[in-house]
């Protein structure tokens, strides 16, 4: 699975660059994939002795612990919250199975998910100041980021580069053909060597 890209698919930190105690997903296929992560270990709160999270996709100090507990089940060294939010979904995939085992073993272990809560409820309750509350409700819920306009800045400089040096090619050879008349069609050869011969 792919991992989530700092400063691509989600941030920690404001737009003026501070630090928050929280990791958020950019745009909204990145927010889900966060909401997701926390369904998952909201089915292990039970077995690792954690309350059931809010599911609103932002990674915290709750959900960071959560999560610790849980990389013991995984057998995995406990992250820091930048490399969980980037790891969510190869998390959410490997809950996922361990839920499927222990369904086959016994699923009154486990707890049910919960259901996803809007951007704008969870980041009021964080305490951070409102316009830095509102631009991160506005960054989940905007499109998914697209990687095609990435190569588009490219794609038009290398035509725009293949038309100069064409356009500069083809004014050039009109030049030479204008100064030098044997370097016209067939017959403007001939005619040019007859004259050089005589």
């Amino acid at each position: 699975m792919p991992l989530l890209v700092q400063g691509t698919d989600f941030k920690c930190v404001d737009r003026a660059g501070t630090p928050l105690t929280f990791c958020f997903g950019i745009g909204d296929s990145n927010h889900v994939a966060l909401q997701l992560f926390q369904r998952g270990l909201n089915r292990f709160s039970g077995m690792l002795g954690t309350e059931p999270l809010i599911v609103d996709g932002f990674i915290g100090p709750t959900t960071l612990a959560a999560a610790q507990r849980a990389t013991t089940l995984l057998g995995q060294v406990p992250p820091n919250k930048e490399q969980l939010t980037a790891q969510a979904r190869t998390f959410t995939a490997q809950l996922e199975q361990l839920a499927t085992q222990q369904e086959a073993l016994d699923s009154s272990q486990l707890s049910p998910p919960g259901q996803p809560v809007d951007p704008v409820t969870a980041v009021a309750t964080t305490g951070i100041p409102q316009t830095t509350a509102d631009e991160i409700v506005a960054t989940t819920k905007a499109p998914a980021p697209s990687t095609a306009k990435k190569f588009l800045p490219w794609i038009l400089a290398g035509l725009a580069a293949v038309l100069v040096v064409g356009g500069a090619g083809f004014f050039y050879y009109r030049r030479k053909v204008r100064l030098n008349p044997a370097w016209g069609d067939d017959n403007d050869r001939s005619k040019g060597r007859r004259k050089r011969w005589r």
